[in-house]
C-alpha cells in the first residue's frame, strides 16, 4: 500500500479520535484545561463538628466562586458533644447536640467530588488553656460573673490556636499542588450564608485592602466569624493572635494605641492592625452570613441580639431584616 494513503488513514483516524475527546469531555476546555487558568481559593472552616452548617455556604458561597476560582476546603474540627457559651445559643440547640454531622467521614462524603481538595482534620484541644489574667478581667461584660469570663476567654484561646491549623493546611495543599492560593477564607462551622455571593465583583469592591470581614457583629473591633484576606498576609492572621496572646501581652493589654481592648474582637483588630492589615468592613448587602442553630432535624434559628440586628436592619432594610427577625431564636 503506497505510504501516502497510509498517511490519509491516519490522519482520518486521529481526526474521528479527536471528535471522540470532545464529545466525551476528553478535551474539554471548560473542565479540567480551565483550572489551570482560574485562581486559586483556600477556604479553611473551624469549630465544632456538630455545629456544622454547610448548605448556606455550598450553595451560596463556595458554588459561586467555583465560577471564578479552583475552592480547596480544609475543615479543622472538633468532634465533642456541641458545647456554647452563649446561654442564648445553647437552649436552643437539638437536644440530641448532634446536629447535621455525625463524624468527619459524612462531611467529606458531603463535599468530595464538588470541589478541589476537601480534607478534614480532627480539633483536640486543651480542655483549660493557660490563661492571661488580664485579658479576663479586661472582657467587657457588665455583671457577668469571673467564671464566664474564664469560660469565654478559653473558647477564645481554643478558637484561634484553631487558626493555626488552618496554616498547616494551607502549607500542605499548596506544597501538594506546586501552586500557590490567590485568596484565603477563613468561617466559622456553625455560619449559614443566606444569599448568593457574587465572590469576583466581591473582590472587585474591596479594592487594595487585604483583610475583609463583615461590618456587624464588630463590636467595636474585627467581626470574627468569616474573614477574607490575601495569601501574601495569611501566615500573620493564622499565627499572630495566638503569638502575641502569649508571647506580647504587655504590648496587647497595657497600651490603648491603636485601641483599648475589651473583647475578641478588639484584640483582633489591634492584632492585625500592628501587623500592618488594612481593614475592609464589608456591608450585609455584599456577604451575609450568620451562625444559626438547629433546633430539630429541619427546624433552624439565627441567635442574634438587638444589636446585630439593628446593624443588619440599617444595611439590608426592613424586607431583608425582616426575614431574620422571623427566623430568630426566642430569648
Amino acid at each position: 500500500m503506497a505510504w501516502w494513503i497510509r498517511m490519509c488513514r491516519w490522519c482520518s483516524w486521529c481526526w474521528w479520535l479527536q471528535v471522540w475527546w470532545k464529545v466525551t469531555g476528553a478535551l474539554d476546555d471548560s473542565k479540567e484545561g480551565s483550572a489551570i487558568d482560574r485562581k486559586r481559593a483556600f477556604v479553611c472552616i473551624t469549630g465544632q463538628l456538630h455545629r456544622l452548617e454547610l448548605d448556606g455556604k455550598v450553595n451560596n458561597l463556595f458554588q459561586p466562586m467555583v465560577q471564578t476560582h479552583v475552592v480547596d476546603i480544609a475543615l479543622v474540627l472538633s468532634t465533642k458533644t456541641a458545647s456554647f457559651v452563649v446561654k442564648r445559643s445553647q437552649k436552643v440547640f437539638a437536644g440530641s447536640g448532634q446536629g447535621n454531622f455525625r463524624t468527619l467521614e459524612e462531611v467529606q462524603r458531603k463535599l468530595q467530588n464538588r470541589f478541589g481538595i476537601v480534607r478534614t482534620k480532627e480539633l483536640v484541644q486543651p480542655q483549660a488553656p493557660a490563661l492571661n489574667q488580664d485579658y479576663v478581667d479586661m472582657l467587657d461584660k457588665g455583671g457577668v460573673n469571673r467564671t464566664l469570663r474564664v469560660n469565654r476567654s478559653e473558647s477564645h484561646i481554643r478558637q484561634w490556636s484553631s487558626y493555626m491549623h488552618c496554616m498547616e493546611m494551607l502549607d500542605e495543599f499548596e506544597e501538594f499542588q506546586g501552586a500557590r492560593y490567590n485568596v484565603v477564607l477563613r468561617m466559622r462551622e456553625d455560619l449559614d450564608v443566606l444569599f448568593p455571593v457574587d465572590f469576583h465583583n466581591l473582590l472587585q469592591h474591596i479594592g487594595g485592602s487585604n483583610l475583609v470581614v463583615q461590618h456587624c457583629d464588630s463590636w467595636g473591633g474585627i467581626n470574627d466569624k468569616i474573614a477574607i484576606l490575601r495569601r501574601d498576609y495569611a501566615l500573620e492572621y493564622f499565627l499572630t493572635p495566638f503569638e502575641r496572646f502569649y508571647l506580647r501581652p504587655a504590648e496587647m493589654l497595657h497600651t490603648t494605641s491603636p485601641l483599648r481592648v475589651k473583647n475578641p474582637e478588639t484584640f483582633l483588630r489591634k492584632t492585625y492592625q500592628l501587623e500592618g492589615f488594612t481593614v475592609f468592613f464589608l456591608e450585609a448587602d455584599k456577604l451575609l452570613a450568620v451562625p444559626v442553630r438547629r433546633m430539630s432535624s429541619k427546624e433552624t434559628c439565627y441567635p442574634l441580639g438587638i444589636r446585630s440586628f439593628k446593624c443588619l436592619r440599617k444595611q439590608l432594610g426592613v424586607p431583608g431584616a425582616n426575614r431574620l427577625l422571623h427566623a430568630k431564636c426566642s430569648e
